[in-house]
């Protein structure tokens, strides 16, 4: 007989206001026990955006994936989520695309819960101000404060596009851009982010991106003798990855990725340029081919592998970079290997039988290494 168990939705509240908080709670039971769950909670991002919750990631827009795969069978779980009403009108939650497997391997019968929370209207916000202006690659000056409209940054000339990030204070607001920010000129860049507040109020910020010159080539000159011409060992040290000769550049030409800060490594007792995230404690290097082209590598030099090509992937609600699952094996002896598409990424994971799932492995924003699962045919 079928393993069967029961998921139900609970709301601290049945009626909030614009602006208010509010706990959902989402109550897994099964009385053999589980050892896999794969659902997702669905909402209406519209009318409730998320704020917190007992999940990883901040991301979510109407659907939040819950994926565990516990060592001790328990009976039973809570989730707790935090949203905030956004917007009036009835905010339903849901479960849907539900993997639930018992002990034996054996998918668990669940029946699924739901709830609501109606939200009615308060008088909307006139504050028009920004929480968050950044561009990708490049630092804002002066340092961006919400009450400061004008500021300038500076991209090197092999950069052509930025992405800016703009965020409103207030939730309802909504922002709009003038100025193409992914056709950047040599010189002088105006791009200008229209804030608008919940009520309507406006309020416009402006950037003067400055793209710099191109670097003139050296006059010619009579050809430098053999010893001149030698290639200095600390510019670029010889690596293997993948069976293939690459080459660690010591000094970085590129701009640094949104989060991470320039440090220096040593490596075969070289001094190496790297960068470093503080927030998930990765840190990246360089790597050339033989052709010159040259991309963002995770650099761990206790792993069996220490270069690893850095991809991020998205499942829609969260963002994961791919890691090495060289000596990494999946926890699950009938899991079946499964090549599928992220994006535009090929990723090798596994999935079960039957099953709309696969599992990659992959480091969170935090910098923790697991096993992620994904709903192939969403």
């Amino acid at each position: 007989m079928a393993a069967t168990g029961a998921v139900t939705i609970t709301t601290s509240s049945g009626q909030v206001s614009l602006d208010d908080t509010f706990t959902v709670s989402v109550t897994l039971s099964c009385s053999g026990g589980y050892t896999a769950v794969q659902f997702q909670v669905n909402y209406d991002s519209n009318l409730c955006s998320y704020v917190s919750g007992d999940v990883d990631g901040t991301n979510f827009s109407g659907s939040i994936p819950i994926l565990e795969m516990p060592n001790d069978f328990p009976t039973s779980k809570t989730w707790n989520f935090t949203f905030k009403a956004i917007q009036t009108g009835t905010c339903n939650f849901s479960v849907s695309g539900d993997t639930f497997i018992d002990p034996d391997a054996n998918r668990i019968s669940v029946s699924l819960g739901t709830a609501s929370v109606t939200i009615s209207s308060v008088v909307l916000s006139d504050n028009a101000r920004l929480s968050t202006l950044a561009v990708n690659g490049a630092g804002l000056s002066p340092d961006f404060n919400p009450d400061v409209t004008s500021y300038t940054c500076y991209v090197s000339n092999g950069t052509t596009a930025v992405d800016i990030t703009a965020i409103n204070a207030e939730a309802g607001g909504r922002t709009e851009f003038a100025g193409d920010p992914y056709n950047l000129q040599v010189g002088s860049n105006n791009i200008t982010v229209i804030s608008y507040a919940p009520n309507g109020n406006q309020m416009s910020y402006t950037i003067n991106i400055v793209r710099a010159e191109a670097q003139t080539e050296p006059p010619t000159t009579e050809p430098a003798s053999e010893e001149e011409t030698e290639p200095d060992e600390g510019e670029k040290i010889s690596v293997k990855y993948d069976d293939f000769e690459y080459f660690l550049l010591t000094k970085l030409d590129v701009d640094v990725p949104s989060g991470y800060d320039l440090t220096t490594i040593t490596y075969s007792g070289a001094s190496v340029e790297a960068v470093t995230n503080h927030e998930n404690g990765l840190t990246l290097v360089r790597l050339a081919d033989e052709d010159g082209k040259s991309h963002w590598y995770l650099y761990n030099p206790d792993a069996q592998n220490v270069f690893y090509r850095y991809r991020i992937v998205s499942d829609g609600s969260r963002k994961y970079i791919l890691a090495d699952t060289t000596g990494v094996q999946f926890p699950y002896s009938d899991a079946i290997a499964y090549t599928f598409t992220l994006g535009n990424d090929e990723i090798e994971g596994y999935t079960f039988e039957n099953s709309d799932f696969a599992y990659f492995y992959a480091i969170n924003s935090v910098g923790e290494y697991g096993w992620y699962g994904y709903d192939v045919d969403e």
